[in-house]
């Protein structure tokens, strides 16, 4: 099992991978646009929920990185969590807001959290 800067290291070029990919299944004008191209819808809310898993895993420094640059973990956590399990107070009109305005600012500083790792052994 990888440890400390190798594990965040792994883990922030999988989210980095799903950001990419929900970034380029999210491009509608609107909520109801994504909600209604199911397959899209479908591949973002996963994407959504992996990078949520993703963020929950990263070490205490990767998330205090992330906190400091105005990263909200725990909401990003929170949310991940009512993608993968049916509360049944779900909107879908959530996600397109949550690709649109929240994706590209932690996509940046994942990457700058990246650039302060010490290069793989």
């Amino acid at each position: 099992m990888k440890e400390g800067a190798e594990k965040d290291r792994f883990l922030i070029n999988q989210i980095l991978r799903y950001i990419d990919q929900c970034l380029s299944h999210s491009n509608y004008p609107d909520s109801e646009s994504l909600s209604k191209a199911i397959d899209d819808f479908t591949i973002v809310q996963r994407d959504l929920e992996q990078i949520g898993e993703g963020v929950k895993a990263l070490s205490n420094d990767g998330k205090d990185f992330l906190r400091k640059n105005d990263i909200p973990v725990e909401a990003i956590v929170g949310f991940r969590n009512h993608l993968a399990h049916p509360y049944f107070d779900f909107d879908p009109g959530f996600v397109f807001p949550v690709c649109k305005n929240n994706i590209v600012p932690l996509r940046k500083a994942l990457f700058s959290y990246l650039m302060t790792l010490p290069e793989n052994k």
